[in-house]
């Protein structure tokens, strides 16, 4: 009996894998469902109801368009449209309910639903700048959320290093965020500018509203340039707590730490006076006659406060001087301690035991650096 077994063994044997194993060039059902990964629920949820929804724009943006020129009329047109609109209203409301993922109230929900319900109300009362507006309100955050994400993961790809490969992240990341904001700008100035007359009732509102959209443009001018600044000085302070191959590569490091937190603070202050400035010239404001106030104002400021003056520039010439830097340990009268940081009108001192000290320039007067 053993024999006949083992006989009858390598004879079924051959067959077992051509039972088993698919022809060739054929895939088995079971490889091609694990090759191919089909859509999430929340993938399919959101694709069928921005198709539905662009299908109901587009569909009742082209019926309106027709119906006209083959003899219907204008009131039988809006009632076609506002159909449309209360089928995307309703597509809108269901996904508020039922979106996938959503841990949010049942009050939450019913706001928003009164908000979607109010942005359909100013629709059919033809308030398009209020419509786009809400609109703004609700989407451009999202929108702009996801077109950052995307920009970093392709900044990340190019995997550039130094100062270029910080400006080209920063002008990636910010630079399409601006570009998301600008165009829904620029579109609500084109929707605005419109019905400017509408809105405002006179030439100063449409200045006004003009001036307002211009601001936004400009605001989004000087961010990007107070983040390319900002990533730079903190690029070039990182490098500089690296360099420390000889005393003089460890004397620019420090000089360089001491003073690009003072030079940050001073140039965020001149972006954000010029874009100030920039902004009241748009909205039709005589900043000539401000600044010489200011100016003046500044004086009597000047007069009133010269301890802050005083503070401010006995700062610059200890820098100037080079009495100190960052990281070393020196003492003046009864205050002493590691210099840690400055700002424009004192510098902060770790003493030895654990307290810090804060000490306004002014009051330095003579200093002894222990660390040189």
């Amino acid at each position: 009996r053993r024999r006949r077994q083992a006989r009858a063994a390598p004879a079924r044997s051959p067959a077992a894998p051509s039972a088993v194993s698919p022809k060739p060039g054929i895939s088995s059902p079971s490889s091609t469902r694990k090759g191919v990964s089909r859509p999430s629920t929340a993938q399919r949820f959101w694709l069928r109801r921005v198709s539905l929804i662009a299908g109901f724009l587009l569909f009742g943006w082209a019926v309106v368009s027709l119906m006209p020129s083959i003899g219907f009329s204008v009131d039988v047109a809006r009632v076609v449209a506002l159909l449309c609109g209360l089928g995307m209203l309703a597509i809108a409301i269901e996904i508020v309910w039922r979106r996938p993922g959503s841990a949010a109230s049942a009050a939450r929900h019913s706001l928003l639903t009164l908000y979607l319900i109010a942005l359909w109300l100013a629709w059919v009362a033809g308030l398009l700048g209020v419509l786009w507006l809400g609109l703004y309100a609700l989407l451009l955050p999202v929108a702009v959320r996801g077109v950052g994400n995307v920009a970093q993961a392709f900044a990340s790809r190019a995997q550039r290093s130094g100062a270029l490969g910080i400006m080209l992240n920063v002008l990636i990341v910010r630079g399409a965020r601006a570009a998301m904001i600008g165009a829904a700008v620029a579109w609500l100035a084109y929707v605005w500018r419109i019905r400017a007359a509408a809105l405002a009732g006179s030439e100063t509102g449409a200045i006004v509203i003009s001036g307002l959209l211009n601001s936004i443009i400009i605001l989004l001018v000087a961010d990007l340039l107070w983040q390319l600044a900002k990533a730079l000085i903190a690029y070039r302070m990182e490098l500089a707590s690296k360099d420390g191959s000889s005393a003089d590569d460890l004397a620019r490091s420090g000089r360089l730490r001491t003073l690009l937190p003072i030079f940050r603070n001073v140039l965020a202050v001149f972006i954000a006076a010029v874009a100030v400035l920039t902004i009241l010239s748009g909205l039709g404001v005589q900043i000539a006659p401000l600044i010489a106030g200011a100016g003046i104002f500044g004086v009597a400021i000047g007069f009133g406060s010269q301890t802050l003056v005083k503070d401010v520039l006995s700062g610059v010439f200890y820098m100037l001087d080079d009495a100190f830097r960052v990281g070393e340990y020196i003492q003046s009268g009864s205050y002493k301690g590691t210099v840690e940081s400055f700002s424009l009108r004192s510098v902060r001192l770790r003493h030895h035991r654990g307290p810090i000290f804060t000490v306004p320039f002014g009051q330095l007067g003579a200093i002894q650096n222990m660390s040189r």
